[in-house]
């Protein structure tokens, strides 16, 4: 099946690339793009970026950009990337906060969240959101928001 995602690999590409850290990170936007494409392609996609090691921080910007993709898992996957990279992210501090304050799918908040916990000191107006979302989320997110407030 053919994606008209516009940068999705083939099946074939993203398989290769789960037992190969060093690419998927070389073709991250690719394969972030991937995650979009069809059934098996953002299952491979997710396996390759499961396997690979944080992120370099100059990819800080597409993860960034990547927060606000329509696709959950595009969102989601951004959110855990820049947690790998921890206080190296700190520039994604606002876009993750507005992911956990706006987006609607479950897991791009909670994800969103567990990342901030990962960027050291935060905002006041970043805590202020963590602090409604502990209150009012669901049992995981809020779980990740006590513990980012708690960084």
């Amino acid at each position: 099946m053919a994606s008209t995602t516009k940068g999705a690999l083939a099946v074939e590409s993203l398989q290769a690339l789960a037992n190969d850290s060093a690419q998927t990170l070389q073709q991250l936007e690719n394969v972030l793009d991937s995650l979009a494409g069809s059934d098996e392609q953002a299952q491979w996609a997710a396996e390759a970026l499961e396997n690979c090691e944080a992120p370099a921080a100059s990819q800080c910007g597409l993860l960034i950009e990547a927060t606000g993709h329509p696709s959950e898992l595009v969102a989601s996957w951004a959110c855990i990337l820049l947690a790998r990279l921890g206080s190296a992210a700190t520039a994604a501090e606002k876009p993750l906060a507005q992911a956990v304050q706006s987006r609607t799918e479950t897991l791009v908040r909670e994800e969103a969240a567990r990342a901030l916990g990962t960027l050291g000191a935060l905002s006041p107006t970043t805590r202020e959101i963590l602090s409604t979302a502990a209150a009012q989320g669901s049992p995981r997110l809020k779980r990740f928001a006590v513990t980012a407030l708690g960084n």
